[in-house]
């Protein structure tokens, strides 16, 4: 069972969606990178890469998990 306070943080193989100019883009979570404060950048491979993505960089695990107009996250199976 997904405990209730991590729904909304990304884990690899998790999908993300993300709507942006009014179009929907979706990808799946295939990289967690942590820096030594533990800020985790989360990068994607996507369908088709949202205007504001770059492979290089990542997305914010926290905008991620903040914004959420702008992301669904569909978690994985656990268990």
């Amino acid at each position: 069972m997904i405990n209730s306070l991590n729904d909304k943080w990304p884990g690899i193989g998790d999908m993300i969606i993300q709507k942006s100019e009014g179009k929907k883009y979706v990808g799946i979570v295939c990289r967690i990178v942590a820096d030594k404060y533990g800020h985790k950048k989360i990068f994607i491979n996507w369908n088709k890469n949202p205007p504001d993505y770059y492979d290089e960089h990542g997305y914010s695990a926290q905008n991620i998990h903040n914004l959420r107009r702008t992301f669904d996250l569909i978690k994985t199976q656990e268990g």
